[in-house]
């Protein structure tokens, strides 16, 4: 396969990657596409509004990636005066 061909396989996987809706956001995404602040949203988490889930290394380990549910935030949104 020659260079051109990667790159024209590679620019139609990017097109398709960008027309995909994500299952989970990462915490700087779900600030940007809701507007809403972070402290705000780890209150939502809190509260159960929103769902999400922490991806750890260990099971003892104390930090880890938060994952909020790209569809609990926008029922949020979508319902948010109810």
């Amino acid at each position: 396969m020659n260079k051109l061909n990667v790159e024209k396989n590679t620019a139609e996987v990017g097109m398709v990657c960008r027309d995909l809706t994500p299952v989970w956001l990462r915490l700087p995404g779900a600030i940007q596409i809701s507007g809403i602040g972070r402290s705000r949203l780890y209150e939502l988490i809190r509260e159960q509004k929103i769902r999400s889930k922490v991806l750890k290394q260990r099971r003892d380990s104390q930090r880890g990636i938060r994952l909020i549910s790209y569809d609990s935030l926008l029922e949020f949104i979508n319902g948010a005066g109810e």
